[in-house]
């Protein structure tokens, strides 16, 4: 008799530690959402604020960067509108902007949120946008 108990005190042990096991197994399965890629934030409408700290006064200077890769650079001022197209990528930390009709841009990566973006440019100026 004692060993048919023994033998059923071991078989629920065993179911538990199984079920323990199952139940640990399903727990380190789960992902944590790691949310938005970098890419993903700065795809969006982004207004320029501020040039190494100072207010843009005078004139109005947007960048839209597309999720299909186009991109559109609008300047606004008192004699009129100018606008530039053309493509960009995401390498790395660095911003690459091919522009249909003028020289390419290069922007370097320094920080983005949901809406607030800082790039420095070729000149090492910090251009700090948010998003429309």
């Amino acid at each position: 008799m004692k060993s048919n108990k023994n033998i059923r005190a071991f078989e629920k042990a065993i179911r538990k530690l199984a079920l323990i096991g199952c139940f640990l197994f399903i727990l380190s399965s789960c992902s944590k959402d790691d949310g938005p890629s970098t890419r993903d934030l700065l795809i969006g409408e982004w207004e320029l604020d501020e040039i190494d700290n100072d207010p843009v006064i005078g004139f109005s200077f947007t960048i839209e960067l597309e999720a299909d890769g186009d991109y559109v650079q609008r300047l606004t001022d008192n004699l009129g509108s100018f606008t530039l197209r053309g493509e960009w990528t995401l390498t790395s930390q660095d911003i690459e902007i091919d522009l249909d009709d003028a020289e390419d841009i290069a922007l370097e990566l320094v920080a983005v949120s949901g809406e607030s973006l800082l790039v420095a440019d070729e000149d090492g100026n910090d251009l700090f946008f948010t998003k429309e």
